[in-house]
């Protein structure tokens, strides 16, 4: 508000009215943020949904022509290097005494609060997709000791075999060796 002097000029406003505005518009910059955070995050854990989704449909391809599942990505033709930019992206192969077929893990890259996937696909057919919790992936990515009893009934991972074939990101790396089973 503009006050006028004695002989008519205006001075301006006064401390307490630009203090007031400042105030408003820090309120609304904050509450802004914390909307576009949040908004930030949901659209980077699509990411990580798109991507176990689509190793998912390419198993499912695999499968068709060869009667297993690998847990070799370039095998299946996956190449998201360069489009996947949060999430590490893994599959882990179930034994034969599994109600698992396989797991396909998305796990985030470096900090933030991004969540990361995890896809169970079971022998009888069924798909489940679900945000990890602590129990199915242990910090760094790798499958904790509950998700590897699932995949593995009998007992640990055979010897000399790995449990977690990790595709180092950002992206997909060079792929680990793998071996197919059903």
């Amino acid at each position: 508000m503009m006050h006028a002097d004695q002989d008519g000029s205006q001075r301006g406003f006064t401390l307490i009215e630009l203090l007031t505005v400042v105030c408003v518009i820090a309120i609304l910059v904050g509450l802004g943020t914390g909307f576009y955070s949040r908004s930030i995050a949901r659209a980077r854990a699509v990411e990580g949904e798109v991507a176990v989704r689509e190793v998912d449909r390419l198993e499912a391809v695999y499968y068709a022509g060869h009667q297993l599942y690998t847990d070799d990505l370039s095998v299946l033709g996956l190449s998201l290097s360069g489009s996947i930019k949060y999430y590490s992206v893994q599959v882990v192969l179930g034994a034969d005494d599994s109600a698992l077929s396989y797991v396909v893990l998305a796990t985030p890259e470096g900090s933030g609060s991004v969540n990361g996937w995890v896809l169970r696909k079971y022998r009888t057919g069924g798909t489940i997709v679900s945000q990890p919790t602590g129990r199915d992936l242990n910090v760094g990515g790798s499958v904790s000791i509950a998700l590897e009893s699932e995949l593995f009934p009998s007992g640990a991972a055979p010897s000399g075999s790995k449990v977690v074939r990790r595709q180092n990101g950002p992206g997909l790396a060079a792929p680990a060796s793998g071996n197919g089973t059903n």
